[in-house]
């Protein structure tokens, strides 16, 4: 095995990325019309979503996390931060249930 750094240049659609974040956490935060089966989807398996949100966000920073701009370094670091937005909202979230949940616990 040879210790060349092997790499393959790709071009990736940022905005695909963005679309993904906003498109689910509007859904989920029921910010856009979706039929009454998908609002009690989402109500029932919030935590569940959200868990695969973080997820999800965590492999795209792993993902891009080794990746280095050809040409816009900057425009790379902006969509790095902006995953981590996303995860720590959706982290925030996860938090909130498990409060209204021991909320819950305690009357």
């Amino acid at each position: 095995m040879s210790n060349e750094k092997k790499t393959i240049a790709v071009e990736l659609n940022p905005d695909m990325i963005r679309a993904s974040m906003k498109l689910w956490r509007d859904s989920i935060d029921m910010k856009i019309p979706v039929a009454d089966e998908f609002k009690i989807h989402f109500m029932q398996n919030r935590r569940s979503i959200l868990e695969r949100f973080t997820q999800t966000g965590n492999a795209w920073l792993m993902l891009l996390g080794d990746m280095t701009a050809i040409d816009d370094a900057e425009a790379l670091l902006k969509l790095r931060r902006e995953i981590e937005a996303f995860g720590t909202w959706a982290v925030a979230e996860l938090k909130a249930i498990d409060r209204l949940r021991n909320d819950g616990a305690r009357s």
